[in-house]
């Protein structure tokens, strides 16, 4: 009887799950849209101002002036300032050609980020705030995308754990959020798929994930789900290699789970 009751209401919540995520790329009172043969663009409406609409009609500029915090072939991420707001953007870039035509046919992976970011909202799982998204299209073909959040300060987690500046008890702060995190992802059926300690940040006392392209979403608690968990727990636990007194703990945290 519990057993039922509780699948139909995750069945609910699912259903109500996938009817918001399908308004986040509408037009609406929070989302501001703007569709064109050579643009699609989604933002938060309460930024709508004349500074949002210059970073978005250009953001290689922006990121060209502003703090660059990953420059890679797949990726270009830069701290930049929009109406005196500090916000992260995040340039997806194409490798190659061969690259560019496996990716246009297919959603973005900024399209993908933005959705996660909001599903990770509704679980209550910290992670920045999602302002806007974008892709540079031509019709139906995507090209260069780009994922904009509010910005997290603070130290990400590997270097915090390989600072001089440790201290136990903030050490132990960040272990318990992770493992709270951890079964909030397994509760949710959610895996991320990149758990490399550098994709999570400790600001004002809360672990935030970011780093979403891989993440996903698992209908069902089925194998599937339950190994790529475990690839999750374990790629966690490799973080902590050269520092097996932190792995240990790291272990003993997610023993419940992984």
């Amino acid at each position: 009887m519990i057993l039922h009751l509780n699948q139909r209401l995750r069945l609910k919540r699912n259903r109500r799950e996938q009817k918001y995520l399908k308004k986040i790329y509408r037009e609406s009172s929070a989302y501001v849209r703007r569709k064109t043969w050579h643009r699609f663009q989604v933002w938060d409406r309460n930024l709508d101002t004349e500074a949002m609409g210059r970073f978005l009609a250009d953001p290689d500029h922006f990121i060209s002036r502003g703090k660059l915090l990953k420059d890679g072939k797949t990726s270009t991420v830069a701290l930049v300032t929009v109406d005196h707001r500090p916000l992260v953007v995040k340039r997806y870039n194409m490798k190659n050609l061969w690259h560019r035509l496996k990716r246009c046919p297919r959603p973005s992976r900024a399209w993908h980020s933005w959705a996660e970011a909001h599903r990770l909202g509704l679980q209550e799982i910290p992670t920045p705030r999602p302002v806007a998204f974008m892709e540079n299209r031509w019709g139906p073909l995507r090209a260069t995308a780009y994922f904009v959040t509010e910005y997290a300060p603070g130290m990400d987690v590997r270097q915090w754990f390989h600072s001089e500046n440790r201290n136990p008890n903030k050490d132990q702060k960040i272990i318990t959020a992770f493992a709270r995190m951890m079964q909030h992802f397994f509760k949710a059926r959610i895996t991320h798929g990149d758990l490399k300690a550098t994709n999570f940040i400790f600001s004002d006392g809360e672990l935030f994930v970011i780093d979403l392209d891989a993440m996903r979403a698992h209908r069902w608690a089925g194998p599937m789900f339950r190994r790529r968990f475990k690839k999750d727990c374990c790629r966690l636990l490799q973080n902590w290699n050269s520092l097996p007194e932190v792995k240990q703990k790291f272990r003993k945290a997610l023993k419940s789970l992984c």
